[in-house]
């Protein structure tokens, strides 16, 4: 029965070390993403969105494998996400 109680909690230590590891990458790139997506799309409210999706993105990576990269992989993500806007809108123009 001990092993099982060891097998629950490690899930929620690694969410945890995950949430922390997230939390950095926000405070530390989102100020920059939006003001980055925004030169791209031209509208506040459309940035925080695709910056948001990045962010859930990110969440959904490994992190031990982004560790060190997490800021490029987040512009990147965020760039090709803010053109997938930009085309979508232009189909609908």
């Amino acid at each position: 029965m001990k092993n099982l109680f060891l097998f629950r909690a490690k899930p929620k230590l690694e969410t945890e070390g995950k949430e922390a590891w997230l939390r950095t990458c926000l405070q530390k790139n989102e100020s920059n993403l939006i003001r980055y997506v925004k030169s791209l799309v031209h509208n506040l409210e459309t940035s925080k969105e695709i910056v948001q999706d990045s962010f859930m993105k990110l969440w959904e990576q490994d992190h031990e494998k982004l560790k060190g990269f997490e800021t490029q992989w987040l512009f990147t993500t965020s760039r090709n996400s803010a053109y997938d806007f930009l085309r979508k809108k232009k189909r609908q123009a």
